[in-house]
């Protein structure tokens, strides 16, 4: 009887386990974006998206994800650096529009 509670015990931690690392797994890349140096949306670059940035219901900038890449497609600010920057991809990289305070990156940690 202990041994079968045992076996039982070792089984269910051993399921708990590997849920906890499927869960924990974001399963693919995914795209962060950074307001004022906060967080403030994330995607799955390999399911199509549009972010909308906004401050105090002002656009400030749209990243859109499709076919593997984000990128800037428009932005409020004066040069629009960002919208020129070359697309993201799951190798990593960023698009940052320093006078919105926004940035785009792939990859890595936070």
């Amino acid at each position: 009887m202990k041994k079968t509670l045992l076996a039982a015990g070792i089984l269910l931690a051993l399921f708990a386990v590997l849920w906890l690392v499927g869960f924990l797994t974001d399963g693919g890349t995914v795209v962060r974006v950074y307001l004022d140096g906060a967080l403030y949306a994330t995607a799955k670059l390999d399911k199509p998206a549009v972010i909308r940035i906004e401050r105090d219901g002002v656009l400030l900038n749209e990243v859109v994800i499709e076919n593997g890449k984000a990128y800037v497609r428009t932005a409020s600010c004066p040069d629009q650096i960002c919208v020129h920057t070359a697309p993201i991809t799951a190798d990593g990289g960023s698009v940052i529009c320093l006078p919105n305070r926004v940035v785009v990156k792939t990859g890595g940690a936070p």
